[in-house]
């Protein structure tokens, strides 16, 4: 499953099964030079032939090769769209793996246990510290003025 760029609502079990797609609106120097037109009946025609002949022919390997690190759940998410890829050529394969790499290392960066080291680390070199209070490390944290910084409980009440 793709969402784009509507990740924030999803529970951790969905968000675990699908690729958050942060989009953009190109500007006029990335415009495609082709942009597809859904109400063209003969693009779509001509998209729904090459796919019914494509899909006849084409045998997946159901075990893709995986790039390193690739292990799981990721990997079950990405298996079908390497085995496509690897399909459509190798170049495809190669460009499929490199964006799966991109996507699993975004994945790593924003786990909340990676944020609270790096932040960790922020505090430790903002106060010049070997060691601090748990208490005291809470606090700084909920003080951290940072985009990703989101260590503000709620309470309810």
């Amino acid at each position: 499953m793709l969402a784009a760029g509507i990740g924030g609502f999803l529970a951790p079990t969905q968000k675990s099964r699908t690729f958050t797609l942060e989009m953009e609106s190109y500007t006029a120097e990335a415009k495609p030079e082709h942009e597809f037109d859904d109400t063209d009946v003969d693009d779509l025609n001509a998209v729904y032939i090459f796919l019914r002949h494509w899909s006849a022919r084409v045998n997946l390997n159901p075990k893709p090769v995986m790039p390193p690190g690739v292990l799981r759940r990721f990997a079950d998410n990405v298996r079908g769209l390497l085995a496509i890829a690897d399909s459509c050529g190798e170049e495809w394969g190669y460009r499929a793996r490199a964006a799966v790499t991109a996507l699993l290392e975004k994945e790593r960066i924003e786990r909340p246990q990676t944020i609270i080291i790096r932040h960790g680390l922020l505090i430790f070199d903002v106060y010049e510290l070997e060691q601090i209070s748990s208490v005291l490390f809470n606090k700084e944290l909920r003080r951290l003025d940072l985009p990703d910084a989101r260590w503000r409980m709620n309470v309810a009440g």
